[in-house]
């Protein structure tokens, strides 16, 4: 009889104990014949990168789970673009639209807005006429009597505009100068980005002579670290001669990078040029970019001189380039300049640029921009003299499939020997950095002579190894104490027993992931739990 009421006494206890259940966020359990467990989960938590589904998944042992997961943080590309790429003809003498972006913007902010076109007139004697507008303002016009019918000029502008929240309209027109000559454009790529920059202007119109002139400087930085920075600059300059060259140069630190030089066919003749220049610039000193003119001879004149300086560190770039002055003779298209990668699939703005000369001024040069195998410029000149120096800019958006791609600036001529340098190409795409960073508080851990973290869990998407940090409460740091594995369902067990990773009833832990990536991870937690037990008497 004293057996069975032994036995009923202790199923009672057992009972009792398991009964009590989970109060106050602890949990007790007796293991017969010595040891009461007591559980305290996870009850606070901080996310500094990455997201989470709610700490409550975590809170149980119910096989219900928290998703911890990392989020990008590269810089995504922001902008609005149009194109129009046929050959456009008019013997209109009023302006006609080409070109038309409408969009929205949601922002009040600086925005920078790149055009590039090719531009050809069918007579020596008349112009051919383009201009841009920004809600309805005139903020660059080109004019040029072209040397020789065949020619297709490169010409655009940049132009940073403050727009307000609401619609917003960008417009290239075109016209002739006489009903008698006809006007054409083609390859009309129009681009107004959400950019971060420096930038400077001089809108006015500047006379110079010999002695190089300062057009336009900035100065910014330095940079808080090293990047790659994409310069662009725009002028529209105007030879006043037939005999003799107006000289535009782009300086970087004093350094020249670009030199343009040409010989108008008309005294009055305007051309819209842009070059472009990139460079990991230095965060040690300041940087001072400046756009100069000069004249062979007498008196020349540029306006709508501008320069803008855009930081790249937080997109992914791709570059390639080539300085050196080298030549052709070849009358069908060669690889001059060719940048291969291999990309996730998105969306890709791609810059292009080249100086050119001639050797005959009875043939022509060109060059045109590739992606892919398929063009999307093509710049062609018989020069008005054989010194002349003249840019060929090239810009384009696509949206790209994952795979490699290949950019390519060809070149060749009609005849003689064409000459190049400064080739450069620039790819720009959303930088994919995905990251995650979370604190998670364990409190109210008993007194007990035992301690054990346990985290019940495993990893999908991405599947990279996550970190897991706790915090030292005796030198107040955290220190990476292990990694996280397990592409299936695993318990985790870490001793927290005479360490300084236990406190005042209290444990920290942090999951971190910090390599960026391109995909995201996902950290399935099913419980975070403290396990306290006491010594067997």
């Amino acid at each position: 009889m004293h057996r069975n009421f032994l036995t009923i006494f202790l199923l009672a206890f057992v009972m009792t104990a398991v009964l009590m259940g989970n109060f106050a966020g602890q949990y007790y359990r007796w293991d017969i014949p010595f040891s009461i467990f007591m559980y305290r989960y996870v009850s606070q938590e901080i996310v500094y990168e990455g997201g989470t589904t709610g700490i409550s998944g975590a809170q149980a042992d119910d096989g219900i789970y928290e998703n911890i997961h990392e989020y990008n943080y590269g810089r995504k590309l922001v902008f609005w673009y149009a194109e129009n790429e046929p050959a456009q003809n008019t013997t209109s003498t009023t302006y006609i639209n080409a070109c038309t972006l409408n969009f929205n913007v949601t922002r009040a902010d600086n925005y920078l807005v790149i055009v590039t076109f090719e531009l050809r007139g069918s007579s020596t004697s008349y112009d051919a006429l383009a201009r841009l507008l920004i809600d309805g303002t005139v903020y660059g016009e080109t004019n040029k009597e072209p040397q020789d019918i065949t020619n297709w000029h490169s010409y655009g502008w940049i132009k940073r505009v403050y727009l307000g929240v609401g619609a917003h309209t960008v417009n290239v027109q075109f016209r002739s100068e006489a009903t008698s000559a006809t006007a054409s454009i083609r390859n009309i790529h129009l681009l107004v980005w959400m950019v971060d920059m420096a930038y400077a202007e001089n809108e006015s119109e500047i006379s110079f002579g010999t002695t190089e002139t300062n057009l336009v400087s900035l100065t910014f930085g330095p940079p808080s670290a090293p990047q790659t920075y994409l310069v662009l600059a725009s002028v529209e300059s105007r030879p006043a001669s037939t005999l003799y060259s107006v000289r535009i140069r782009l300086r970087v630190n004093d350094v020249e990078r670009n030199y343009i030089e040409w010989e108008g066919q008309d005294t009055t003749d305007y051309a819209a040029h842009v070059v472009m220049y990139f460079e990991n610039f230095s965060s040690t000193q300041l940087h001072t970019i400046r756009v100069t003119g000069a004249a062979e001879s007498g008196t020349m004149y540029a306006r709508r001189i501008r320069v803008a300086v855009i930081p790249l560190g937080e997109y992914e770039v791709y570059t390639v380039s080539d300085e050196t002055q080298t030549s052709t003779t070849s009358t069908v298209w060669v690889d001059y300049l060719t940048l291969t990668r291999t990309t996730r699939s998105g969306e890709f703005l791609s810059f292009g640029s080249v100086m050119t000369r001639h050797a005959s001024g009875t043939t022509a040069r060109l060059a045109n921009f590739v992606i892919d195998g398929t063009s999307y410029h093509e710049y062609q000149e018989e020069p008005q003299d054989t010194t002349d120096w003249v840019p060929a800019f090239f810009m384009k958006y696509r949206e790209l499939t994952a795979g490699s791609h290949t950019w390519k600036i060809q070149r060749r001529v009609t005849g003689s020997t064409g000459y190049y340098r400064n080739a450069r190409i620039l790819v720009v795409t959303t930088k994919l950095a995905y990251r995650l960073d979370v604190e998670q508080r364990i409190t109210g851990i008993p007194t007990a002579d035992n301690h054990m973290l346990q985290i019940e869990y495993y990893i999908t998407g991405d599947s990279e190894n996550v970190s897991l940090y706790l915090y030292n409460f005796s030198f107040g740091i955290w220190e990476e104490i292990d990694i996280l594995r397990a592409r299936t369902l695993e318990n985790y067990y870490f001793k927290l027993t005479d360490t300084p990773y236990l406190q005042g009833g209290e444990v920290r832990l942090r999951y971190v992931q910090k390599e960026n990536d391109n995909d995201t991870t996902y950290l399935m937690i099913d419980f975070v739990r403290v396990r306290s037990w006491m010594d067997d008497p």
